[in-house]
């Protein structure tokens, strides 16, 4: 049985567009590979799009690209608070 190459080195979690941290835009696994400081790579889906996500997500699309290209990580999604009151 081989060993895996890469750890785990964020979980599985909700990320966000730049411009709201209300705003979910999917999910976010990092990677990092065992014997290099800086191999790193995200597994990054979009929430409630389909094999057409620039199409489906333009906004999502565009912040995944971006994050991308920019090397940046994908910013932590914070759920908005009801502001109705449980009976």
């Amino acid at each position: 049985c081989a060993l895996p190459i890469f750890n785990i080195d964020e979980d599985w979690r909700p990320w966000t567009l730049g411009t709201s941290h209300h705003r979910m835009g999917g999910y976010v696994t990092s990677y990092r590979a065992r014997n290099a400081s800086q191999a790193q790579f995200h597994f990054v889906t979009i929430r409630g799009s389909g094999h057409m996500v620039p199409e489906n997500k333009p906004p999502m699309a565009l912040a995944m690209i971006a994050n991308f290209l920019g090397n940046n990580e994908f910013p932590i999604y914070e759920a908005p608070h009801s502001s109705r009151r449980r009976q």
